[in-house]
């Protein structure tokens, strides 16, 4: 009944949005906007969405405050292909359907610095404050020539204030809310000098919880200085420091659910996490038509992990990665990119569960790339190529299994490469139609190569899409179908390695044919719109040949509307829909589908025109329950843990921009 009323919805939205000709106006200029938005993603330089052959989604800092998103993942709900999930203390961002492995198989980017550790960990995006957010990138199925490792889903690159414009983040604010919210920050950016740039960004966030010991203290602090040389050329460095402490209550059964479902199964296990990140940036015309960048960070993360019966785990990371890029332009649009990317991350692992156990692991990276744009009348024909290198060095350091025998790891060496190949077609003024076909891979991170039953291999993977882009009257419309195969997936099988669980490659393909519909009206002050994901998934062949993808909903919608009231007073309302899917490590289909859900939030806001802004919202005003994660740990549909959503939410806070 629910998606019945929400796909209602969502068309009568859609309907009366088109029949509204004469009830409002919009602006010229306004629509095409979407197509003009600026990309780097793509290929490391600046480009637009237009001419781009990729199902692009850009989310603006103006639309990260419409809706009244608090954080990352608040930001990136109900863009087309994207799941978003908060479990274990993080956001985890899920790019066309890659369910429980979404932390390895999906990149996230920090302005083009790759996030995702060595490890299992997953990107940490908590800490980042959405305030200096100025727009993220997402791009569905795309990555593989300029990124390599790990660009299965695609890429979230997350571009900031700091890095985009010579004018950064002058602001403070405040805001508090139930459940113990309270965040407060500030910015300053500006020129200290004739050609020098400096930027400070300072945010504090605490959180008590939904749940019993469901807590979370973050804090954020960001400098920058970026000298210009002249117009062109510039050289950059920022810091960046991240730091997170909050509880886990854990996962519940069923029964513990409905009994309480804030409740928590382990009070006394905390974390905490802090992140140190060092960019160097240089951008150099070293000729008409002949660009050159080269950026380069270094990052080092502690984690630990306590509670009082003594069990503990932590681990320090190191990593550093360097990538220059060259860009040649020819024949006045076409151009030719080649790179070198290198990446090194170390992890030193400690655990204690009655006895201790310490691991050295590393792994190392060479890529050479090259991507070429070449235009033709309407056309445009793009060709990549990227070969990479990869090599693993691991030391267990005396480390026994569970019999007590000594652990020996197999130090490896992986040669993958990928392609992309795509052509555009530019039928109008605005319109454009594109095909592509993308041949990527994802070698294993140093957890899931150190905890394998076997000789873990990497997995690999094929895309081929087609899509469209256009302007329709006052609407900005984009759509595409897309078929993606996978082999050798990585994933963790509790039944490996006489039951004690081990990451392996699952035996045969699995298939996604998919469906992805963007939508945006304009009619003056009222702007709408819908996006729908539809996801077919089936393993192929091998044990699980004809199930489901466990944890991959088949339907995902959203329909939102924001209203400009007045010149001061303005109005947010968005609804998010997720089907029901298997949940997560139930390959076997054999336990029942996890129920579909709807979320609505709505936000005000008022705008004093002297810089300052207050606004309030209420997320889940329906008081929805739902999970944010539900996993079958034995495979077989019999045993679930539950993480339950926090229900209605509100919040207040104010804004001042000088």
């Amino acid at each position: 009944m629910k998606k019945k009323l929400f796909i209602g919805a969502f068309i009568a939205c859609s309907l009366t949005a088109m029949a509204a000709e004469e009830a409002f106006f919009f602006e010229e200029g306004t629509v095409t906007q979407r197509l003009e938005e600026s990309v780097i993603t793509t290929t490391g330089f600046e480009n637009n969405v237009r001419n781009t052959p990729k199902n692009i989604s850009i989310v603006t800092s103006e639309d990260i405050e419409n809706k009244g998103a608090k954080d990352i993942g608040d930001a990136l709900e109900g863009v087309p292909g994207v799941r978003v999930s908060r479990k274990f203390g993080g956001i985890q961002v899920d790019l066309r359907g890659q369910g429980e492995a979404n932390h390895s198989n999906t990149l996230i980017l920090i302005d083009g610095i790759k996030q995702n550790p060595v490890d299992m960990g997953g990107a940490r995006l908590s800490g980042l404050s959405v305030e200096n957010v100025e727009r993220i990138e997402v791009i569905p199925g795309g990555g593989a020539v300029l990124y390599g490792d790990g660009a299965v889903g695609g890429i979230v690159n997350i571009i900031t204030k700091t890095n985009a414009s010579n004018e950064g983040n002058r602001t403070i604010y405040s805001e508090v809310g139930n459940n113990g919210r309270f965040r407060y920050g500030a910015g300053y950016g500006d020129m200290i000098a004739d050609k020098l740039f400096f930027q400070l960004n300072y945010e504090d966030s605490n959180y008590d919880g939904y749940r019993d010991n469901g807590d979370k203290d973050t804090e954020n602090i960001e400098t920058a200085l970026r000298y210009l040389i002249n117009d062109t050329d510039s050289i950059g460095f920022k810091y960046a420091r991240y730091t997170e402490d909050y509880g886990m209550p854990g996962s519940l059964t069923r029964d513990q659910v409905n009994d309480d479902r804030q409740q928590t199964t382990s009070p006394d296990e905390n974390a905490d996490y802090k992140r140190d990140s060092y960019t160097l940036s240089y951008k150099n015309r070293l000729a008409d038509g002949l660009d050159f960048s080269i950026d380069g960070n270094y990052s080092e993360a502690d984690y630990d992990s306590y509670n009082k019966s003594g069990t503990s785990t932590a681990y320090d990371l190191e990593e550093i990665s360097i990538k220059p890029k060259l860009k040649f332009t020819y024949l006045e649009d076409s151009n030719i990119i080649f790179g070198y990317d290198y990446y090194k991350g170390q992890s030193e692992n400690s655990y204690y569960y009655g006895s201790k156990v310490n691991r050295d692991l590393e792994k190392e990276s060479h890529a050479v790339f090259a991507m070429n744009t070449y235009n033709w009348n309407n056309f445009q024909f793009t060709q990549g190529f990227r070969y990479e290198k990869t090599e693993y060095d691991l030391d267990a350091n005396g480390e026994t299994d569970w019999m007590g025998n000594p652990v020996e790891y197999k130090d490896d060496t992986l040669r993958n490469h990928a392609i992309d190949l795509g052509v555009n077609y530019f039928y109008s003024d605005t319109g454009s139609v594109y095909a592509t076909y993308t041949k990527g891979f994802r070698t294993p991170n140093t957890d899931e190569l150190a905890l394998a039953d076997s000789d873990l291999e990497e997995q690999t993977h094929e895309y081929i899409e087609i899509g469209v882009k256009d302007v329709i009257w006052n609407s900005y419309v984009s759509a595409s179908i897309f078929k993606f195969t996978a082999e050798d997936e990585i994933y963790y099988d509790s039944g490996a390695n006489n039951g004690a669980g081990a990451n392996t490659n699952l035996d045969g393909k699995s298939e996604k044919t998919g469906v992805e519909l963007f939508a945006e009206q304009y009619f003056g002050r009222l702007t709408i719109n819908e996006t729908f994901t539809y996801l077919d998934t089936e393993m192929k062949d091998g044990p699980y040949e004809g199930n489901e993808i466990p944890g991959v909903s088949k339907y995902v919608a959203s329909l939102g509307a924001n209203y400009k009231a007045t010149d001061e007073l303005t109005l947010n309302l968005t609804g998010n829909y997720y089907g029901r899917a298997y949940a997560s490590s139930d390959y076997t289909n054999e336990g029942e589908k996890v129920n579909d859900y709807i979320t609505v939030d709505t936000k005000i806001t008022y705008d004093f025109k002297n810089g300052l802004k207050i606004y309030g919202g209420v997320d889940n005003i329906f008081n929805e329950k739902y999970y944010d994660y539900v996993g079958d740990y034995n495979g077989m549909g019999t045993y679930r843990s539950y993480y339950p959503a926090a229900e209605r939410e509100y919040y207040v806070g104010f804004k001042y921009n000088f």
